[in-house]
């Protein structure tokens, strides 16, 4: 299963109340952070970041309301060098 087909997945099971999904959703507060690896900066190694905002303008063709909307999407960047990793970056055409 690709990524995509694992998203819409994910979203169908979130929409149609799937009993694994439920499952899963209600067991993530038990999960043990101290397993957990860190996720390190591309270019410079670090493991730390911080939050900024890509801003994504919708066309009217495309918006629900028929006028354009700004929507922001949240992303992190590197404290050190301020890189963006790929797996952080706004994917075009999702």
């Amino acid at each position: 299963m690709n990524e995509a087909q694992m998203k819409e997945k994910f979203l169908n099971d979130l929409k149609t109340g799937n009993k694994k999904f439920d499952h899963y959703v209600n067991n993530m507060g038990k999960l043990d952070v101290n397993l957990a690896q860190d996720v390190t900066c591309e270019e410079c190694s670090c493991n730390r970041f911080k939050m900024f905002c890509y801003l994504k303008k919708i066309p009217e063709i495309s918006s629900p309301t028929g006028k354009p909307v700004i929507i922001p999407v949240q992303a992190f960047s590197c404290c050190e060098c301020d890189h963006v990793n790929e797996d952080f970056k706004v994917q075009q055409g999702v």
